[in-house]
């Protein structure tokens, strides 16, 4: 393993992280944490029988082995690293996935902090967002169909919610011959929450709700971090949550 140092890091983050199965017979959600790398990740996977979870979790422990045998911690390496990374991993598991003639697919949606940079990196529409300064942004680009429309204008905001294509995807590892990844690099400030959160999260509790949990403070905890994460699922499960349910916190100390 390659441990990469530590003054190519933040002096200090903090996470927490909830992921549960919901109404659903199996939780196909697969969460990615490794502090020590400073790296964020979860892959919402889709499919028959236990293919939606063997293929987020080939996903998962594709990025985490690339990060471990990553000897080169710049921000701009790592932009490109994984923007080839994304490409093999889509080309795998869709040549699995016609193998064994049935659909592998999962959204990936990865978070990389590296001095006050943080690399945002995904496919699908598991979302990243970043609270500042009582504001929340949508870091992440939202690879389905009801949300394109509404990128174009072609629908309002109500109109999304109820969309019969909000589930839709796009672009999502497996699901074509190729992928189009989408990555940017932000720069950091103290006080920042970046939040990654699946659709079961995010169809179920609003952003304004997200907003208000989640900008209490500037000094979280792992601890608070991850009952925060407990009671964003729990809101998604009372407001009729009925798929997985999967959210990271991390906040940028």
């Amino acid at each position: 393993m390659t441990v990469a140092t530590t003054d190519i890091f933040p002096q200090r983050l903090t996470y927490g992280y909830c992921t549960e199965k919901g109404k659903r017979e199996e939780n196909q959600d697969m969460i990615l944490a490794l502090p020590h790398f400073f790296s964020f990740a979860i892959a919402d996977g889709a499919g028959g029988h236990d293919f939606g979870r063997r293929t987020s979790e080939m996903t998962i422990e594709a990025f985490k082995t690339e990060l471990e045998q990553c000897d080169q911690w710049d921000t701009e390496f790592l932009y490109y690293l994984f923007q080839k990374k994304y490409k093999q991993v889509n080309q795998h598991i869709y040549e699995l996935g016609k193998k064994f003639s049935t659909s592998m697919v999962t959204t990936f949606s990865m978070v990389n902090f590296i001095h006050n940079d943080v690399l945002i990196s995904n496919v699908g529409d598991t979302k990243i967002y970043r609270i500042r300064n009582h504001e929340l942004q949508l870091l992440s680009k939202v690879h389905n169909v009801a949300h394109e429309l509404l990128e174009r204008n072609e629908i309002t905001e109500n109109e999304l919610k109820n969309h019969q294509n909000k589930h839709m995807l796009t672009e999502a590892i497996g699901g074509t011959r190729s992928v189009n990844p989408y990555l940017k690099i932000s720069r950091m400030q103290k006080g920042d929450v970046i939040i990654i959160c699946t659709d079961g999260v995010y169809q179920f509790v609003d952003e304004a709700t997200l907003l208000s949990l989640f900008s209490h403070n500037d000094q979280y905890t792992n601890e608070q971090l991850a009952k925060l994460c407990q009671q964003s699922v729990s809101k998604a499960l009372t407001n009729g949550g009925n798929d997985n349910l999967s959210i990271i916190a991390v906040s940028f100390n």
